[in-house]
């Protein structure tokens, strides 16, 4: 069974994609960035899906330490962001590699890594 963690403050956001992914999946949900990350090192997901709303710095942070870190730096992980944080991120560092045009529902390759961003 494949293991997916949802990271959000809309507590409806979680409850709802659980809904979404069914018992197919096993579904884990945070509503905070920092207790995700530490139930990434207690069990490894399969995914990671993130919606941060309009906190950007919170997204880099999160993205630069799941990056860094051995056992998390390969995760898929899917951001849903706004049409405005794409540009941010598109000209940020931390995706200096990911300056093809970010598109909604569009895999993008970072470093080689299954990063995907979607516009909500």
């Amino acid at each position: 069974m494949k293991n997916i963690l949802i990271i959000s403050g809309d507590i409806n956001e979680i409850t709802n994609l659980r809904k979404l992914f069914g018992e197919d999946f096993k579904v884990s949900g945070s509503n905070s960035a920092s207790n995700a990350f530490a139930m990434m090192q207690r069990s490894l997901p399969d995914l990671v899906f993130c919606h941060f709303g309009a906190d950007m710095s919170l997204l880099f942070d999160f993205y630069k330490k799941v990056r860094s870190t051995p056992a998390t730096a390969k995760l898929p992980l899917v951001f849903v962001v706004n049409d405005a944080a794409l540009k941010i991120i598109s000209n940020n560092i931390v995706f200096d590699n990911a300056k093809a045009a970010l598109a909604p529902l569009t895999k993008q390759s970072v470093k080689g890594l299954n990063d995907y961003f979607l516009s909500a």
